[in-house]
């Protein structure tokens, strides 16, 4: 997958993540096959991605890695670890298993459903980044 796919998700998705390690599972971002999914027992944010995997990986972790990730990125998960490599650079992670993810998807009818497009997604991004950032260092969407 393209790593600007795999950074747009997990920009979206990183306000839904603790920042601390209280419970592992609420720290991670769970990769199932075709989604990746935060959650920090209040909110829970879902986004399409192919992955190809189905596990958990620390966010944290994930999200200081992306700057060094080439233009294509790939995922082996097994055993618990999750090897992840771009252009000539591999990185073995410790994950959760897919079963520790502690949201529950409601049932589909109770569920909304929204189509955006590519600049509203912008938009939405740049709103959860704000709502993420310490409330100390309050900055305007629009200057990011």
């Amino acid at each position: 997958m393209e790593t600007k796919d795999l950074e747009r998700v997990l920009t979206l998705c990183k306000g839904s993540i603790l920042g601390i390690d209280l419970v592992p599972a609420l720290n991670h971002f769970f990769f199932e096959d075709d989604s990746v999914t935060a959650y920090n027992d209040t909110t829970a944010v879902i986004a399409g991605l192919d992955s190809g995997i189905g596990c958990g990986i620390k966010g944290e972790t994930l999200l200081q890695l992306l700057p060094t990730l080439g233009k294509e990125v790939e995922f082996d998960s097994h055993l618990g670890e999750v090897d992840i490599r771009s252009g000539k650079m591999r990185i073995k992670l410790p994950t959760l298993s897919a079963d520790q993810n502690l949201f529950e998807e409601p049932p589909l009818a109770a569920m909304s459903s929204l189509h955006m497009t590519q600049e509203a997604m912008v938009g939405l991004e740049r709103c959860c980044e704000t709502v993420s950032d310490n409330a100390v260092q309050r900055r305007c969407p629009a200057s990011t």
